[in-house]
């Protein structure tokens, strides 16, 4: 096995080395990538489409190996800073062991929190979003699949949202942050991956 992250210094060109070496039909038609660091996405990648270059953003996430070997999700990050208007409301996430559920968010969102930043479901501009764990998984995402409105919808109907609890991090952030957690099987999840080149032109 390849270890990428000694073949290339930057971490994230070792992960996006990764997604491109499980992916033959990308290196048919890779050109060239580069990093591109914005606060909106890491890389861009230029293929040659039938003799036309096209260009494409790239986000890289990568989750942590703890997590995802104890619960098989992955983390879309929702909110990534927010303030609870009163005191209380904290104390009552703490109860519900940071948990949201789905029929809460609305209110949660609408009458408990000031969000400063949103995460990067709203925020990310990028094309593809590579996920990855070290050794157990690599997938890209079309970017515009995640953030619609319906996928956001079906997130907030269907799963729990999750606030980061810090101090298992050992952070001492003034602020939260929220994410929702699913498994790579979920069916509209499923929905948004990049697996031919076809998907990947549909998200230029």
């Amino acid at each position: 096995m390849i270890n990428y992250f000694h073949k290339y210094g930057n971490r994230e060109e070792g992960i996006l080395n990764h997604w491109i070496d499980s992916n033959p039909w990308i290196k048919d038609v890779l050109v060239e990538y580069k990093i591109d660091h914005t606060p909106y996405h890491d890389w861009k990648m230029d293929i040659d489409y039938n003799g036309e270059i096209l260009n494409f953003t790239i986000q890289i996430k990568e989750e942590e190996i703890y997590w995802y070997e104890k619960t098989g999700n992955l983390g879309l990050d929702f909110i990534s800073a927010f303030y609870f208007k009163r005191p209380e409301y904290k104390i009552d996430l703490v109860k519900n062991n940071y948990w949201i559920n789905s029929s809460q968010i609305e209110n949660f969102l609408n009458n408990q929190i000031t969000v400063s930043k949103w995460g990067k479901l709203y925020t990310c501009d990028s094309n593809i979003h590579i996920f990855y764990v070290e050794d157990k998984f690599c997938r890209a995402y079309s970017n515009n699949k995640l953030k619609s409105k319906e996928m956001i919808n079906y997130l907030k109907l269907n799963y729990k949202l999750r606030v980061n609890k810090k101090n298992e991090y050992g952070l001492s952030d003034d602020w939260e942050s929220a994410a929702f957690f699913v498994k790579p099987n979920d069916l509209e999840l499923k929905k948004c991956e990049i697996n031919t080149l076809k998907e990947l032109i549909l998200t230029y």
